[in-house]
């Protein structure tokens, strides 16, 4: 059939945190000559999303986020307020032997969910949908670094051992940052690529933060082509404040480089 789409549900739930390759289901496109879509995704949080989404488009799939809305949730782009008496509802609808809500009870608490999720009774977290999107302001994990390959999303000197963590298929070195987060590894000229959005012509406090692995270090960023270094020499976790950086509207080119030392790398921010 001509007029035909596959599609496959996208999760990464392992911890730590793990993109998944989707490289059997890009086989399966090139095999079948037919296009597939990500026709469910999502259901994680910023860092997830960013990687995701930006590994979606720079293959060609499309892709669903999944939902948009959740009850007490803070990992989607709307959160719909607990209706007063909720947790008897649902204390009920599990069948573990909880007592049924009295119906007038129950039929408050469905009227008030009616008027709880209308969006404008929602709690917007536009810290997800700029995720996304990979928009700023915002803050891009050094992991999300783009998806198009050595030379042009990245340079490393080791290709031969590819990553233990997150991107798995790929040589960038990711290593897990306490409580729950991930980082990069980066020594003398090596580096790392990024796309990051702007919705508007705009000038954004530029910040980094890394570590000096083993003795003082070198960063470089590189910001549309404007760049700036700063010695690390803090083995400790240190937010390391940039001149301030013009984005323009649509796509903006970043680049962190070291060209001295070893240098983790958790994060660059846009504020």
């Amino acid at each position: 059939d001509s007029n035909l789409v596959y599609q496959f549900h996208y999760y990464c739930w392992s911890t730590p945190t793990k993109l998944n390759d989707i490289n059997q289901y890009l086989e399966h496109r090139k095999r079948l000559g037919a296009p597939i879509w990500g026709g469910e995704t999502g259901e994680k949080d910023d860092v997830i999303y960013w990687g995701t989404t930006d590994y979606f488009e720079e293959n060609n799939v499309g892709w669903s986020f999944w939902p948009w809305k959740k009850m007490d949730a803070r990992n989607a782009p709307y959160s719909v307020k607990r209706p007063q008496n909720w947790g008897a509802i649902m204390a009920y609808s599990r069948r573990n032997g909880a007592q049924k809500p009295p119906p007038e009870e129950a039929q408050k608490a469905f009227d008030e969910l009616l008027q709880n999720i209308r969006l404008e009774n929602c709690v917007f977290y536009p810290d997800v949908v700029n995720a996304l999107f990979r928009r700023v302001p915002g803050k891009v994990e050094a992991e999300n670094y783009g998806h198009e390959g050595l030379n042009v999303s990245y340079f490393v000197k080791d290709t031969s051992t590819n990553s233990k963590y997150y991107r798995t298929s790929e040589p960038v070195p990711v290593e897990p940052v306490e409580p729950s987060g991930q980082a990069i590894q980066l020594s003398a000229d090596e580096w790392t690529a990024y796309t990051v959005n702007s919705v508007a012509a705009k000038t954004y406090a530029l910040t980094v933060k890394a570590r000096a692995e083993s003795g003082p270090a070198v960063i470089q960023t590189f910001v549309n082509g404007v760049s700036e270094e700063m010695t690390v020499d803090d083995t400790n976790w240190t937010e390391l404040k940039f001149k301030p950086v013009s984005l323009s509207t649509g796509t903006n080119q970043v680049k962190l480089s070291v060209t001295s030392g070893l240098v983790g790398i958790d994060w660059v921010g846009f504020q």
